[in-house]
């Protein structure tokens, strides 16, 4: 989801409290600021996908870059507008990695 009204730093606060307490959740979190588009990706530990390889994948399609953990990735370099179009591709990729289809 995009959260305009945020930055990057509130974002990342969200995606920890959305994984810390819950079973099954991968936070897939954008923020535009002037202009340009942050990307914040994260999953509790009871889900077996790779936040950072995950994040470099799909940021690399639309020529944005970032790294980060198993749990918790950051990335940006891409414009805003892309946000949208950035995060359904992510989800897209979690459900045919993770066989799901209401990943939360």
């Amino acid at each position: 989801q995009v959260l305009p009204d945020l930055d990057v730093n509130q974002v990342k606060t969200l995606a920890g409290l959305l994984t810390e307490e819950e079973e099954r959740v991968v936070a897939l979190l954008g923020c535009e600021q002037t202009g340009k588009g942050t990307v914040v990706f994260a999953r509790t530990p009871d889900v077996d996908l790779h936040m950072g390889q995950l994040l470099r994948h799909v940021l690399g399609q639309f020529g944005g870059g970032g790294g980060g953990h198993p749990e918790l990735a950051q990335g940006g370099g891409v414009a805003g507008a892309v946000l949208e179009e950035l995060l359904k591709t992510a989800l897209e990729q979690v459900r045919t990695q993770y066989h799901t289809e209401s990943p939360r």
